[in-house]
């Protein structure tokens, strides 16, 4: 059985020795800073056995290299009966000398009570190489120690899985206070298999500072199929500032197949992590799904400043195919500041077709999340979802931005793929920032099977659910309304605004002229609302209305001031440096001092001078922010 999961042994020109003169296995050959052992057979102990090699070389401080030349054709399986502990730096490198793999199996302990694991390191500067490790009680690899931190391990090329051999019955590889360790690497010589175990692929707990890239984690060898660990892909724990994946096709993990209410990644008590450029819930090619329950997971208070995705090419990642959601952020401390940038949720990798995830986004708990931004690659795509793009269900969730992101097209920004219910969906969130009228900060929200952004709530008495504002956005072409306050449907505005609800069910613009002339567009109406108040004033295109008479808005004009009087009443007339041409309709929003932003107005028709077809903004420059 032939691998390409490992790189073939670096021999210096001094080894020109032949392999039975290099098994002096107490010999140091010149040269060199440490020793060469060679094993030859398959004994768990004993003169040429593995065991009988890291003993060896747990005795000399140097580097020493353990290597494989065991007789007779194919793969050779070593039943291992207790842990191999390894107390000194040692590289331990296979294949075999043939090609063949180099099992090593702990199935003849699994029927004992003992729980170990089958290669337990101690020691800092190890490399594990090109074997096949399974059916051991504990875990297949196990880094760490708990007196002292161990660095600078590298586990690479292996087969830690079920996929030859039964799984592990616990995790994968479990790190423990390790730092600075590499689990797999940036070409497909390095990459790990880490599949069908008991527990969880791989476990990163305290130390930090490790990289986790390239491996298929819950997939098969050609990644695509599953083959779940009982739990999450990879679970981080207590560890900080470590990175999942990298920016290079190379360097991306398949983390997929964890069903059974099991996360592809889990952060728990994390910080300061990245997770970019790996596919998450899809096969390797980016083009089915293989689920998890959840694709990543962020939860528990000390939860900060994590990173999912980044701002530069190939940081993003793919999410989509999981069962649930895409993403669930359930992180309670006060400025966290967990950020989603740049991925794809709920398409291929291509962004031309939906592999829904259930929901793209969900934020339970959480202060200060950030999806998407208004630098350049910050936004996400969140399309093709089965229900909501993003859905924030839970009282708790404060002082959210949603900014630059595509919410229901394809990869174009222009072309429909909706998610099946609402774009944004907020049941009982407050301080929520939905795009802006600065550049870069405005989302564009399309094609969702019901309503563009959505504020509710589902229990009695009604939540608190304010100041939520909802500016500057490119909203259109939802199958329902552009934004709606509950209760369901367009809500009347009510004489001085006195009522209650979701923004304060902030009373809506009323247009009664629109012009279009040259280069600038004339806008007059009236606002009642609150006396007193100055209110912003949103001003929106689009090349027809919405069947319910009120407005979506496809296109941001521009922006002014509305102050009420006495008696809560305000006229305007706003000129706004914005050409249209052809015909088309102006709807508008209010936005209060607090951030209360209302649903759109009833439309207003306009003609332009001069001009003929669909409307389009040849010059935008804005009187207000």
């Amino acid at each position: 059985m032939k691998r390409s999961l490992h790189s073939p042994v670096c021999k210096p020109p001094l080894l020109v020795f032949s392999l039975a003169l290099l098994f002096s296995i107490s010999g140091v050959m010149a040269g060199f800073a440490g020793t060469i052992y060679t094993v030859t057979n398959t004994n768990d102990s004993g003169d040429n056995s593995l065991r009988k090699a890291i003993e060896l070389a747990n005795q000399n401080s140097d580097l020493d290299t353990i290597q494989f030349n065991i007789p007779g054709a194919g793969d050779q399986m070593i039943s291992v009966y207790s842990p191999l502990v390894i107390t000194n730096p040692v590289i331990i490198q296979g294949p075999n000398a043939n090609g063949g793999e180099i099992w090593l199996n702990g199935q003849s302990a699994s029927a004992g009570s003992a729980v170990y694991s089958g290669l337990q390191i101690e020691a800092s500067g190890c490399t594990i190489r090109g074997l096949v490790i399974g059916n051991f009680t504990g875990n297949g690899i196990y880094v760490g120690k708990t007196d002292a931190d161990v660095s600078n391990t590298t586990i690479a090329g292996n087969q830690i899985s079920g996929q030859f051999v039964a799984g592990n019955k616990k995790s994968g590889i479990y790190l423990f206070r390790t730092t600075n360790t590499m689990i797999g690497g940036s070409t497909p010589a390095d990459r790990n298999i880490i599949s069908g175990n008991n527990e969880y692929g791989i476990v990163l707990h305290s130390g930090g500072n490790n990289i986790v890239q390239g491996n298929y984690v819950g997939v098969n060898i050609d990644g695509t199929a599953s083959r779940s660990n009982g739990y999450s892909g990879i679970y981080i724990a207590y560890s900080d500032g470590n990175t999942i994946g990298g920016t290079t096709s190379a360097a991306r993990n398949i983390i997929s197949g964890h069903s059974e209410i099991s996360s592809g990644i889990n952060l728990y008590n994390a910080s300061e992590n990245t997770i970019q450029g790996n596919y998450v819930g899809t096969n390797a090619a980016g083009t089915a799904a293989l689920p998890n329950f959840d694709g990543i997971q962020i939860s528990q208070e000390g939860s900060s400043n994590n990173t999912i995705g980044g701002t530069e090419s190939g940081m993003g990642n793919l999410i989509s195919g999981n069962e649930d959601a895409g993403i669930r952020l359930v992180v309670s401390s006060p400025g966290a500041n967990n950020r989603v940038l740049g991925n794809t949720i709920g398409t291929n990798a291509a962004k031309t077709a939906a592999i829904p995830n259930l929901h793209g986004i969900r934020v339970h708990m959480g202060d200060g999340v950030v999806i998407g931004g208004t630098s350049a690659g910050a936004g996400n795509l969140i399309s093709g979802n089965a229900s909501n793009g993003i859905i924030i269900p839970y009282a708790g969730v404060v002082n959210t931005v949603i900014q630059g992101n595509h919410i229901g097209t394809d990869g174009t920004g222009a072309g429909p793929l909706g998610n099946g219910s609402q774009g944004i969906d907020i049941y009982q969130a407050s301080g929520t920032t939905i795009g802006g009228t600065g550049a870069g900060a405005a989302n564009t929200i399309a094609y969702n099977g019901r309503t563009g952004v959505r504020l509710s709530y589902s229990n009695s008495p009604a939540p608190e659910i304010r100041h939520n504002s909802i500016r500057g956005n490119s909203i259109y072409g939802n199958g329902i309304l552009g934004i709606d306050l509950s209760p369901n449907g367009v809500t009347p505005n009510d004489p001085g605004d006195p009522d209650t609800g979701p923004n304060e069910l902030q009373n809506f613009p009323v247009l009664t002229g629109v012009q279009a002339n040259g280069g600038q567009t004339r806008v007059s109406g009236t606002l009642n609302s609150i006396p007193g108040k100055t209110y912003h004033l949103d001003f929106f295109a689009g090349g027809s209305c919405d069947p319910s008479g009120y407005g979506q808005g496809e296109q941001y004009l521009g922006s002014a001031q509305a102050t009420t009087d006495s008696g809560g009443n305000a006229s305007f007339q706003a000129t706004l440096n914005a050409r249209l041409t052809g015909s088309g309709v102006v709807t508008a929003t209010a936005t209060d001092p607090d951030g209360n932003t209302s649903e759109f107005s009833a439309c207003h028709p306009y003609t332009a001078k001069g001009g003929s077809g669909l409307p389009g903004i040849l010059m935008l420059l804005l009187q207000d922010g």
